[in-house]
């Protein structure tokens, strides 16, 4: 009997084309609006290209390749952001308040995600991106814990719907409670989630609300290694006897070189942008396997639990106001 031929196999790159495409618009769109964050853009527009196009084949090796390669070399590259100057800018107590915050935020959101009866990667998510840097820290943590694709979307998606609503009522809230400027860039950056959703909302008051803002919430960004570490050992890594993943020894050795090697500060303004184009690509790439059914059957438990981890840090936020701030 003869042997059937063997299907060729796919080229990534139909697929990898797409995703960078996707990525090149989402990061000119973003251009110019902090609000508006690039990797949840390649979310969205893939997932409305995936679905409107329906079941691709020529696509799959690329999605693939995105996820298995590209994913490890932005938490590579992203650990060049991981900044130790806020440390000295704040002063200790402060310091010693945020990652108490984060910690507590962390530790918050988790049993809520519980309480809901939320898949455990999935809470671990929402908890991270609420409490440290939002859509940056669930792509991180997402190979890291081995999540679905799924829980990465769910998590990017609730965290942008309260992230963005932050950003519009922030300085309503400045108005109604007659906060002054100093306690509203606090607030901005001790409790938005991403550092484009700091930033846009600080820079509404002034330049220099933005200023005390963005190290707040760069301290914050700096507990993504240490956390992303923690988890890697919830994780179920089979026979594999290292329980961190390669990856995030990497990025903590580019972590370190940027922080303590002498002119190496500067590689960290070209790394951030490369970093977060390469995340973009690599979400483009997830976006264009997503069937949005299994999206909508998740519900809004992820978004209200988020709401509520939020409640946790402005009152987090407000008791230490009157202790530390």
């Amino acid at each position: 009997m003869q042997d059937m031929p063997e299907k060729p196999a796919l080229s990534p790159l139909p697929g990898l084309g797409t995703a960078v495409l996707i990525a090149t618009v989402s990061f000119l769109l973003s251009m110019g609006n902090h609000a508006l964050d690039p990797l949840v853009l390649s979310m969205l527009i893939s997932m409305i290209i995936g679905n409107l196009a329906g079941p691709t084949p020529a696509l799959f090796a690329g999605v693939v390749l995105s996820h298995r390669y590209i994913i490890p070399l932005g938490i590579i590259l992203y650990g060049s952001q991981m900044d130790i100057r806020p440390l000295g800018r704040l002063g200790i107590a402060p310091v010693i308040y945020v990652i108490l915050m984060v910690l507590a935020t962390l530790a918050a959101v988790t049993q809520l995600s519980k309480r809901f009866g939320i898949d455990r990667n999935l809470g671990l998510l929402l908890a991270a991106g609420s409490s440290i840097c939002g859509a940056s820290a669930i792509v991180v943590l997402s190979p890291v814990l081995k999540a679905r694709k799924e829980d990465t979307s769910v998590a990017l998606l609730s965290i942008t719907v309260l992230g963005l609503s932050g950003v519009i009522a922030y300085p309503l809230l400045q108005e109604l409670f007659s906060l002054s400027d100093h306690t509203y860039a606090l607030l901005c950056g001790s409790t938005l989630f991403q550092v484009g959703q700091v930033k846009a909302a600080a820079s509404l008051i002034s330049r220099e609300a933005m200023e005390i803002a963005l190290p707040v919430k760069l301290l914050r960004v700096g507990a993504l290694l240490p956390v992303a570490i923690a988890f890697s050992f919830l994780a179920d890594r089979g026979a594999q006897r290292n329980p961190i993943p390669w990856y995030l020894i990497w990025s903590l050795v580019m972590a370190l070189i940027v922080n303590f090697v002498p002119g190496a500060d500067a590689f960290r303004s070209f790394a951030g942008p490369f970093a977060t184009f390469v995340f973009s690509v690599a979400l483009a790439g997830i976006g264009l396997s997503i069937e949005l059914e299994s999206i909508f059957d998740v519900g809004l438990k992820p978004v209200l639990i988020v709401f509520l981890g939020w409640l946790v840090m402005v009152g987090l936020f407000l008791a230490g106001s009157w202790i530390v701030f």
